[in-house]
């Protein structure tokens, strides 16, 4: 036990000692993929983004929200320096032919030390006001500078909650969708025996989402970390808001292989889903069967699906 110890503690000082190395990977990511790194300021706070240097032309801009990285370590230790060591939605971003940007969070990027930065704001604290009100501020000034009237919200886990608090301020959202999305985070804490996020917003006890807005959830069968039972509630609560299980993925394999096709149905709208729909059945079996989850049109027959027949979830066998 005394030797495992001081393993798990030589372990946190390593990786605290590497504090700034995920910040230069996020860095030479976006600049193989020719995106334009820049820093924006709020009120309190200072954001790195990315852009990918698409014009949105009149459209929409899509926007990237990161999931909540390493906050911890083995539960015991808060890390110096919380950003993603893998950042998948600047990947997805990466596949995005659309106006996108990728707006990091608080104190994350490099700017763990920054003045008024604390790990309160990596923890507990993670979807706090203070948090969401400088995503929404840094968010609004990206549509003034790309000319948009719309946005469409992408979330991965805790990005996802974050998406739906900012959605609330951000009126000209057109559309969220989440991969993995913590929507319940008490549900998420009880769950795992983890300590109460005291100082975040829970989305699941705000006011329903605007009915305009067409949310997507996509969940993992086969994620622990945020398994699809823990966004039941949320989607059953919400107007125009659709869950799709894909049987064979977790919380961050395979997103990769249907984004293309989720950006797709989102951007050109080629499912009508803006319309109520009836409570909670269970899809047919022999639909279950025909999900085609490796082909990149999977989604769109998916959604098709849920709205010929008044359904709030689908799984791909």
């Amino acid at each position: 036990m005394y030797c495992r110890s001081l393993f798990l503690i030589a372990l946190a000082l390593m990786l605290t000692a590497c504090g700034g190395m995920p910040t230069r990977h996020l860095q030479a990511f976006a600049a193989q993929n020719h995106m334009q790194e820049s820093v924006a300021n709020s009120t309190r706070f200072s954001h790195r983004i990315f852009r990918n240097n698409q014009s949105a032309q009149g459209g929409a801009l899509n926007v990237y929200l990161e999931g909540d990285g390493l906050p911890w370590i083995f539960r015991y230790f808060i890390v110096s320096d919380p950003t993603p060591r893998q950042p998948l939605m600047l990947r997805l971003m990466s596949m995005d032919d659309n106006a996108a940007v990728y707006i990091g969070r608080p104190c994350y990027n490099g700017f763990a030390k920054s003045q008024n930065c604390s790990n309160t704001l990596w923890t507990s604290g993670r979807y706090s006001p203070s948090v969401v009100n400088s995503m929404v501020e840094v968010l609004r000034e990206e549509m003034q500078r790309a000319d948009v009237q719309r946005v469409n919200l992408f979330g991965h886990s805790g990005g996802g909650t974050l998406a739906m608090l900012i959605a609330e301020q951000i009126k000209e959202t057109s559309a969220i969708v989440t991969l993995a999305g913590n929507l319940d985070t008490d549900a998420w804490t009880t769950l795992h025996n983890y300590s109460p996020l005291y100082t975040s917003l829970n989305p699941i006890k705000r006011a329903p989402i605007d009915r305009q807005i067409v949310q997507v959830h996509l969940m993992g069968g086969r994620d622990g970390n945020i398994p699809p039972t823990l966004a039941r509630n949320w989607i059953m609560q919400q107007p125009n808001s659709y869950g799709v299980i894909f049987r064979k993925f977790d919380h961050s394999c395979c997103w990769a292989s249907q984004w293309q096709s989720v950006v797709r149905q989102i951007t050109r709208r080629d499912v009508p889903l803006n319309f109520n729909v009836t409570p909670f059945k269970r899809p047919e079996k022999r639909y279950l069967s025909s999900g085609m989850v490796d082909g990149v049109e999977s989604l769109k027959p998916a959604l098709e699906y849920l709205v010929s027949t008044n359904q709030r979830f689908l799984s791909f066998e």
